[in-house]
């Protein structure tokens, strides 16, 4: 996020305590209550970077419904390059995929622009998603949305990483090119998961995947509403 606002002043940050979130840690026998930026640290320092610059990064309201829409409206552009050049790229983070659900109306009403204008208008903003459960994380703030998500318009891409060097190729490539509405999930546990790799180069370019291990056969895996798909 810090590399993609520095190298286009029309990337934006807008989420629930993206400045200053509270967090609880334990270290052994003690609770100690801190402040960062996010509730998994994904935001931290961004403010300081930023504040100068009125627009850039914004904490909001705990009303996820209409973050989403006030976003999809101020990212609205038509798909001509010089249009799409200028375009505010905004990311929003809800903390918690569950806080992203309350914005999933949205998606439905106002990011399938691409198909009712035939491909003339569109929206690049990006919402992030983090999924999954973790110890601790409550019922409230352990939902898996993928199903859900795969369900959004036709005009929107789903992303889901595995690592954190893909999460860090992809999302940075989302924030600077993806020029569609976007949903990026990744796993709670891989926030906190470490990993070497080169920074300040090199894209992860939506459509393929990362080949894991070679092989002759293919094992596919869903579950809900995907099931039908996957079929």
């Amino acid at each position: 996020i810090k590399e993609a606002m520095e190298m286009n002043p029309n990337v934006l940050l807008r989420g629930i305590d993206v400045y200053k979130g509270l967090s609880i840690r334990r270290e052994r026998d003690t609770i100690r209550k801190i402040h960062q930026g996010g509730y998994f640290n994904q935001t931290e320092g961004l403010f300081e970077l930023f504040a100068h610059d009125p627009g850039r990064i914004h904490n909001t309201p705990v009303a996820e419904l209409d973050v989403l829409k006030y976003a999809l409206g101020m990212s609205t552009t038509s798909t001509d390059p010089e249009a799409i050049k200028n375009a505010l790229r905004i990311l929003v983070d809800f903390q918690y995929a569950d806080y992203g659900i309350e914005a999933w109306p949205a998606w439905h009403v106002l990011s399938h622009v691409l198909y009712t204008t035939g491909g003339k208008i569109t929206r690049p903003v990006g919402v992030l998603l983090p999924s999954g459960a973790v110890a601790g994380g409550g019922t409230m703030h352990s939902h898996e949305v993928a199903a859900k998500a795969l369900q959004t318009p036709s005009g929107v891409d789903v992303f889901y990483t595995s690592d954190p060097e893909t999460t860090y190729k992809l999302l940075r490539y989302c924030l600077l090119y993806e020029n569609n509405p976007y949903i990026f999930m990744v796993d709670k546990t891989n926030i906190f998961q470490k990993e070497e790799f080169e920074i300040g180069t090199g894209f992860f370019e939506p459509g393929r995947g990362r080949v894991v291990k070679e092989g002759s056969g293919i094992q596919i895996i869903s579950f809900g509403p995907m099931v039908n798909k996957a079929i």
